[in-house]
């Protein structure tokens, strides 16, 4: 089985009696389930931007973060910042290792299954040093790319990426039902504008996003990487006035009244 430690991985441990409540109140993921296995979720700023990523998983009363080794030492001053009284603290734990396990059964250790895709693996904490993997860094990047999975930083912009076009919904990274958490109310009205103008419109749409945001050339990204929020819409294309489909006649006229919709409550 494929076996990579992730030398730009480290821990960061939430430790203390509040620790769930703690993070679940600053998080984009729902912080409970992490004694069921690794919660993969990001920290945003006030304004709903990415700020970093990590998996949170359940040990005792202490959450361990596996999160970007060039990161750690920001998330220890930023989350200690919202500590106030609650009993918790936040450091960075050493003497372990992230492993990434891709293809066959589970290993051995802490952690549990990528909860972005099943075909992720799995991760796993190892004591430092106590393992020896038959695959390395590169070989993981080779099969998180097949899965276009992001890597933090590397793939997404500090406080300029939107969750919802970084493809966090549909890889399980934001709890749309735990409740209020830092930044989460611009990355929901955004869709609850489209969402609404459509119901009342009763057009049809699909609400899960399966293409990536990175080709430059989408009409999505090039604003994302000046700051803006890019929102890219697509539709079936419709041949002539009237076309006949699964759900009924498609009309040229229908498809220009989605493209009126939409833009509108982009800017409402």
């Amino acid at each position: 089985m494929p076996t990579a430690v992730l030398s730009d991985r480290t821990i960061v441990a939430v430790e203390g009696a509040d620790a769930v409540p703690f993070l679940q109140g600053l998080v984009s993921n729902d912080v409970a389930l992490a004694t069921e296995g690794p919660v993969w979720a990001a920290l945003l700023t006030p304004q709903g931007k990415w700020l970093a990523d990590f998996f949170i998983l359940g040990d005792g009363e202490r959450l361990l973060l596996d999160c970007e080794r060039a990161q750690a030492a920001f998330l220890v001053q930023h989350l200690s910042r919202f500590r106030l009284r609650s009993k918790v603290a936040v450091a960075e734990a050493a003497g372990l290792d992230v492993v990434a396990v891709w293809d066959e059964a589970a290993p051995e250790g802490p952690g549990g299954r990528d909860p972005r895709l099943p075909e992720a693996g799995w991760r796993v904490l190892r004591p430092a040093g106590s393992v020896t993997g038959d695959a390395d860094a590169a070989d993981y990047d080779r099969h998180r790319l097949r899965l276009g999975l992001p890597d933090g930083s590397r793939d997404l912009e500090s406080g300029r990426t939107v969750l919802l076009e970084a493809g966090f919904d549909e890889l399980h990274g934001v709890s749309w039902t735990k409740g209020c958490y830092m930044g989460q109310e611009l990355t929901a009205r955004i869709a609850e504008f489209h969402s609404a103008a459509l119901d009342r419109a009763g057009i049809l749409y699909y609400t899960g996003e399966t293409f990536d945001d990175f080709y430059l050339g989408k009409g999505s990204t090039y604003p994302d990487l000046y700051g803006s929020i890019g929102i890219l819409f697509e539709q079936a294309r419709v041949r002539g006035h009237v076309q006949d489909t699964i759900h009924g006649p498609l009309t040229f006229g229908a498809s220009i009244r989605n493209q009126v919709t939409t833009s509108f409550s982009t800017i409402t």
